[in-house]
Parts: structure tokens; sequence; C-alpha cells
């Protein structure tokens, strides 16, 4: 009994075994027969026709390099097209193709990458036809490295968009005529770029006028937002405490002027390593205006009126010092000697203290012109 169900089984396998060779044959004599009469020099509709290309793309990854200037993105790249020399007949069953050398063979669309640096296929490509539609669908994945012009105005909360822009390969309008299919991209939920966030995408289609017809473009743009929170944090907090750091130094008595000194140095050493921070780790360019940098020259501006405020007070002590030295010589001005003295120690006191109460509500001030700014 066992034996007999094992022969059955066997059985089956061949019977399937021989079912697919015979497809395979049957299916090598259809494209032997398409290929006998096929010419792939000459476009679907040759003198006829337009013919209407349809495309879409599915992105699968995307990763932005601010240093080179570059956005590079993996894309599974479709184009359907109806090609009347491919017809089947009633009876035929899809045809799909992997040989690259067999696809080959075949007429298809040729698509210019307009803003791309370097466009190279990876993996292997996929050529079907529908033998009921007459239409032709050819699929390829592609990586392409994009220039890209990105505006660091807002920087870090600055939106950026990665552009990809195709045209028909030479082909006018009137010949091929190339348009985003119904839903014409699809991005993978899985890609995050290290920097930035995928809000949206948009496509566009729109026509290149020359001198010798005009020319379909599409074009992909991809809008990304950065993820601010690192980048605010290495940047806004401490510039912040070196102006906090210089305000905690007009509460030092102005006599200690060692100590005055190193609260109104010390800021402005922080700022320019924050500075230099900011330029090493990001590829501005050298006219670069950016929101985080104005705001770094804000508070650096505090820091340098820090030092000047120290050097009027240092001033007006020494002053006093000087004056209360020459009084000492004087026996007989010695009480004209003590007004002198509280006199000019008023003013460098009054000066701490419209300090004190002016230079963190002035700078709260700036603070709030700049986040209506942003």
């Amino acid at each position: 009994m066992e034996l007999k169900y094992y022969f059955t089984i066997l059985s089956h396998i061949g019977a399937v075994i021989g079912m697919d060779r015979k497809g395979a044959s049957e299916t090598g004599n259809i494209l032997d027969s398409l290929l006998s009469n096929y010419d792939k020099r000459f476009r679907p509709g040759y003198n006829r026709n337009t013919t209407q290309v349809r495309v879409s793309m599915d992105v699968e990854y995307l990763e932005v390099d601010e240093v080179q200037k570059t956005c590079t993105m993996y894309f599974l790249f479709r184009l359907k097209w109806t090609d009347e020399r491919l017809r089947l007949g009633p009876d035929a069953t899809h045809i799909s193709i992997h040989d690259q050398n067999l696809i080959d063979k075949f007429w298809k669309p040729t698509v210019f990458f307009i803003e791309a640096k370097s466009v190279k296929q990876i993996g292997n490509s996929f050529f079907k036809i529908d033998p009921y539609a007459d239409q032709v669908i050819y699929a390829v994945t592609y990586e392409a490295m994009l220039h890209t012009s990105f505006q660091y105005r807002h920087y870090p909360f600055d939106k950026q968009v990665c552009n990809l822009t195709m045209d028909a390969g030479g082909f006018a309008n009137w010949d091929v005529h190339i348009k985003w299919e119904y839903y014409p991209v699809y991005i993978h939920d899985v890609i995050h770029p290290a920097s930035f966030e995928i809000t949206s995408h948009n496509t566009l289609s729109y026509l290149t006028n020359y001198s010798d017809g005009s020319y379909d473009n599409l074009k992909l743009s991809i809008e990304l937002e950065r993820k601010w929170q690192n980048d605010f944090i290495v940047i806004y907090p401490p510039a912040i405490c070196t102006v906090f750091l210089a305000w905690l130094g007009f509460w030092i008595d102005s006599k200690e002027s060692i100590t005055r000194a190193i609260f109104a140095l010390l800021p402005a050493l922080a700022l320019i390593g924050v500075f230099l921070s900011l330029h090493m780790t990001m590829p501005l360019e050298g006219t670069a205006v950016t929101n985080a940098s104005l705001f770094l020259t804000l508070c650096g501006f505090y820091s340098f009126v820090a030092i000047v405020e120290l050097l009027f007070v240092s001033f007006f002590n020494e002053r006093n010092r000087k004056r209360r030295a020459e009084l000492e010589e004087v026996k007989n001005e010695e009480t004209d000697g003590d007004i002198l003295f509280e006199v000019g120690s008023t003013k460098a006191d009054k000066i701490d203290w419209a300090f004190i109460i002016g230079y963190p509500m002035s700078f709260c001030f700036w603070m709030m012109v700049h986040y209506m700014s942003l």
C-alpha cells in the first residue's frame, strides 16, 4: 500500500515537470515567432501615432549627504506602453521575461534623468507582455545620485527638497509622450534618512520647448524636514548659557576685577567653540546666513557688551583709586576725598545695576524677535 502511494506521488511530480517543460517550450516558440519580424529600432506606432508611456516608481531607499551635496535614491522604475507588434492572440497567457539578453531584443522607452550626477542599474530587470491589452511592462531598479541645492537660511529648522527630473530621452512629445501613472509614486515607510524626515512628495508634468520641438518632462519632488532636536541642543542651550554666565558676572563686586574678567571672557571663548563646531559639522556655504548663525552672533554681541561693561566699570574703579591716592597725600582735603570716592563708586554700581536689569530684558526681547522670524 505504501509503495503504491509513493509511485502515485512520483507520477504527479513527473507530470508537473513535464507540463513546465511543455509550457517553457511553448513560450519559447511564441517569443521566437514574435521576434522573427520584430525590429526594435522602431518605436510602436512609428509614422502612425504617438507612443503613450506611463511611468511609476517605488522609492526603496533615500539618504542625503550634505557634505557632498548629493541625494542617493534606490527606486523600482516601471514603464508601461502598448506595442501592437507583440499581440499574442486571445488564447495566449502573460509572458514574463527576466533574461536581460532577451529583454534587449525588444524596443523600450529611453528615459534620461536630467539632474542626476550618476544613474546605474542594480539587480535584474523585468519585462512582461500582456496579450489581452497589447500592453508591455518594463521594470528595472536604479541607483541614482542626485545633485542638491539646499538652502540653509532657516537651519536648523529648515526644509529641503530632493528633485528627480526625467525626459523621454530625445523623443519629441509627438513621437513619445511620457506621463505619470494614476498612482505614480510609492515611498516605503521604512525609509528614514539620518538627518531628515520625509514629509511629502509631489509629481509634476510639463513641456520643454526647443527649436526642434517640444519634449515631455516628469519631475518628482521629495520634501524633507530636518530632525532639528539634536542640532538645537548643540547650538541654542550652550549659547544661552554663555549669556547667562556673562549676566552672573554683573552680580560680582566690581572691585573683583579678575573674577569679573573670567565671567566676561569665558562666554566669548565658549561661543567661539560653538561657532567652530557649527561650521565644522554643517556644509554651509561661506556666505550662508542661517538662523543659528544669527542667534550665535546675537549671543556674541551680548558677550562683547559684557566685556565693554567690565572695561567701563574697571575704568571708574581705577579712577577712584587714583583720586583716593592723591587725596591721601593731601591731608587737609580728606573730607572732600571721601565724597569724591563715594560719587565714583556710585557710578560703577549704577552701571552694574543697569546691566543686571536691562541685559536679560533686552536679550529676551531679541530672542522673541528671533523666534518670530523662524
